[in-house]
């Protein structure tokens, strides 16, 4: 399953915030289902990400891309850190995220 493509999907038919400020507070109130971060976020936004997703029992995934790449899969013209799926649409995202952490 390529996760790539389920990322898309869930940001055309689903629902997902971006931003760090957005996510974190996802994260912490346990609202999102799963909070995507960039290769290159920040060790401090990472830490807090892992950190609530662990606390809230939410799926995290890191992507192997950078922000500039996860804003161009998402089809957006500006740099993504972070991304909160509230609810993944007609994507498998969730089930993408499984089973790559899985993999590792």
């Amino acid at each position: 399953m390529d996760i790539n493509k389920e990322i898309r999907r869930a940001v055309d038919t689903g629902k997902v915030v971006f931003g760090s400020k957005s996510g974190l507070k996802k994260a912490a109130s346990g609202d999102a289902k799963a909070i995507i971060y960039a290769a290159n976020a920040p060790e401090a936004i990472r830490q807090k990400v892992e950190k609530y997703t662990n606390m809230s029992n939410i799926l995290v995934f890191q992507s192997e891309k950078n922000g500039i790449e996860l804003g161009e899969i998402c089809g957006k013209p500006f740099v993504i850190l972070v991304m909160s799926v509230m609810d993944e649409g007609r994507s498998k995202i969730i089930s993408a995220i499984k089973e790559t952490t899985t993999k590792k």
